[in-house]
């Protein structure tokens, strides 16, 4: 799997991932930042001569947006704005600092469109995964499927196959940015939508799940669902309802 990340620091370097919190210490050296730091962890670690600059023990770095780096250390080659949910420590990565090219060995990029279909009393469709799909039985999940067409195509697709709902009972109100769900080394690109159910239009349940539920958007915080679906939903939910003013 590859990414093309911020690029910071220039050089090459290739390492097993281990994430330290930030603020934190890199060896000797301490700075700051808006999140995880995360490491690209070499055997043995060079360091200048007494007076010399100083390196971090590290053969690259990983950091988060609005990082800002020491000028006067020798850093390693560096890249910046990792896609949440996505890395985990013990990941061997290749990263190139001058392109902002990370390589992730052994982890596989699968694209797949998440649909959360809404009702007018503001619920959401969730659906419980049954044991013939071939991921997250058990799981809730919105209606989805992996990503054949492109991603609106294939978003009406999946509602029609799963709810029985056509093009004609549902609007698009909303499509959120890309994120990743990690799951050991599959990396699902989600493309998140939001649909407005209109009028009665009725769901039938097929085979992918054992059962259907509306729910509030709270509960995503309380039921077992697949990965990362409560930050799918929030990408497309919007901004909260004003409230009203008092007369």
């Amino acid at each position: 799997m590859r990414l093309r990340l911020r690029p910071r620091v220039p050089g090459r370097a290739a390492g097993r991932l281990v994430r330290r919190p930030g603020p934190t210490p890199i060896g000797s050296i301490r700075f700051r930042a808006a999140g995880p730091i995360l490491l690209l962890e070499r055997p043995r670690a060079a360091h200048a001569g007494r007076g010399g600059p100083r390196s971090v023990p590290a053969a690259g770095l990983i950091v988060p947006a609005r990082t800002r780096l020491p000028h006067h250390l020798r850093l390693p080659p560096t890249v910046g704005d990792a896609p949440p949910g996505l890395l985990r420590s013990g990941d061997r990565l290749l990263l190139d600092g001058r392109s902002g090219r990370l390589t992730l060995e052994s982890v596989r990029e699968v694209p797949v469109v998440t649909c959360f279909l809404v009702r007018a009393d503001g619920r959401l469709l969730l659906g419980r995964r049954s044991r013939r799909v071939g991921s997250f039985s058990g799981r809730w999940a919105a209606i989805s499927g992996h990503l054949e067409s492109e991603p609106v195509a294939q978003a009406y697709r999946e509602i029609g196959e799963e709810t029985g709902l056509d093009p004609a009972t549902v609007r698009l109100e909303r499509a959120g940015p890309t994120l990743f769900a990690r799951s050991g080394r599959r990396a699902y690109r989600v493309h998140p939508f939001r649909f407005r159910v209109l009028g009665a239009a009725a769901v039938r349940r097929d085979w992918e799940h054992t059962e259907f539920r509306w729910v509030r958007p709270e509960a995503l915080a309380e039921l077992p669902t697949v990965p990362r679906l409560r930050a799918a939903w929030e990408s497309v939910a919007g901004p909260p309802p004003r409230p009203p003013r008092e007369r």
